[in-house]
């Protein structure tokens, strides 16, 4: 135990991860992380929209991978690929940010083994030659 511990394998206080809900998370990036970015207008509206999907009111503690699976399954039946990997790009930081910065004691980011299958639209510059 005290390896694992030592390996950070485990939690601090795992009850702290039954008392957040994604919302709250979300909330607390949206107010104190989202303002500092230069996107930060665009990313509060997503953020906004995101706050109202029922996933949001899942514990942390019963946040898994699976459902963000599922969450990605019911959303691809109206949107585009790449704009839920655009809605999703903010989730996945503030869970890097909730364990690295807020000390959340997460195990895993639960986005990251996540298959969103969304090509890369890069807009390229035409040259005017």
């Amino acid at each position: 135990m005290e390896v694992k511990a030592d390996r950070a394998e485990l939690p601090t206080d795992p009850k702290a991860l039954e008392r957040v809900t994604l919302g709250d998370l979300v909330r607390r990036y949206r107010d104190t992380v989202s303002p500092r970015k230069k996107t930060a207008a665009t990313e509060t509206i997503v953020l906004n929209a995101f706050l109202a999907r029922p996933i949001c009111s899942r514990r942390l503690s019963e946040l898994s991978t699976e459902d963000f699976g599922a969450y990605r399954d019911q959303r691809l039946k109206t949107i585009k690929p790449t704009s839920l990997k655009r809605e999703l790009t903010p989730v996945r930081h503030l869970f890097e940010v909730a364990k690295h910065e807020w000390g959340l004691p997460l195990r895993e980011n639960p986005l990251d083994r996540l298959n969103l299958k969304a090509p890369e639209q890069r807009r390229e510059l035409k040259s005017h030659a």
